[in-house]
């Protein structure tokens, strides 16, 4: 059976103490280096990714990552995951004990513009008195690039 190829960026922060135990887990549940490797260990944080770059989709990450957050609920753990296929949504997800959030990235053509994310740029524009840029935002709306 095939699965597309993702890409898996995992940081899980708080107390070191706690950040070194929920570390040893993923060893000892084969989640690294079996899936992914620490790239980055700082005070209160340890960043972990995909050796390879890529794998096949993890299709439970979500369930393998919110059991470790319940086993260390005072951690917050956050994973972005990138599906090499065209058109497949990015995802990231939140955990911290019993809590998840996920949210899923939007794929838009080149001439495609997003309404919600230009309505976002426009009110964040005029909030801080940039109205001149606001409007040029808003001109993208029609715009569109010249045929070659």
């Amino acid at each position: 059976m095939y699965r597309p190829s993702s890409s898996y960026f995992v940081t899980i922060s708080g107390d070191e103490s706690t950040v070194a135990a929920a570390a040893a887990a993923m060893e000892t549940r084969s989640i690294s280096p079996d899936y992914l490797t620490c790239g980055c260990t700082e005070p209160d944080a340890r960043h972990y990714e995909v050796l390879e770059g890529s794998m096949d989709r993890w299709n439970d990450v979500d369930e393998v990552l919110a059991t470790l957050a319940r086993d260390f609920p005072t951690l917050t753990i956050n994973a972005k995951e990138n599906c090499e296929e065209p058109c497949f949504p990015s995802r990231e997800m939140r955990f911290r004990g019993e809590d998840m959030e996920v949210r899923y990235g939007r794929i838009l053509a080149p001439d495609e513009y997003d309404a919600k994310t230009i309505g976002a740029a426009m009110k964040l524009l005029r909030g801080n008195g940039m109205n001149e840029a606001a409007d040029l935002v808003l001109s993208l709306v029609d715009a569109r690039e010249e045929e070659w």
